[in-house]
């Protein structure tokens, strides 16, 4: 199973957005399950905190025996793209994506891989 593990606890790295209490975790977790929605093959599974505060509102990409990513400062400007990064992780044969094929407001954002279990 394709799991998105995103941090519900993060509040939004734009700054207009956090002093109103808006945006964050909880707003892109909602954002992301209505797009994905009626996809079987992906869960989203929402976590307290997955670290790296200093990059907020981070998620993570996994499956057994396939290449990992986690993605950090993250905005909601990025959830099409991560719709169309998490499209082409998934039709790769073990998870690797190139640099060249990432979407290019993503690649930055890349925090780190997990190599395949």
């Amino acid at each position: 199973m394709n799991t998105i593990h995103i941090c519900e606890g993060c509040v939004d790295p734009d700054p207009e957005q956090r002093a109103a209490k808006m945006g964050g975790g909880p707003e892109f977790l909602e954002l992301m399950r209505e797009k994905l929605a009626g996809d079987d093959g992906v869960t989203i599974k929402a976590h307290a905190c997955i670290g790296n505060c200093s990059r907020r509102l981070r998620l993570s990409i996994s499956a057994p025996g396939r290449w990992g990513y986690l993605f950090g400062a993250i905005t909601r400007d990025d959830v099409d793209d991560l719709v169309a990064m998490i499209a082409t992780w998934r039709a790769a044969p073990d998870g690797k994506v190139e640099r060249a094929a990432r979407p290019e407001a993503l690649r930055a954002k890349i925090l780190g891989w997990t190599p395949p279990d």
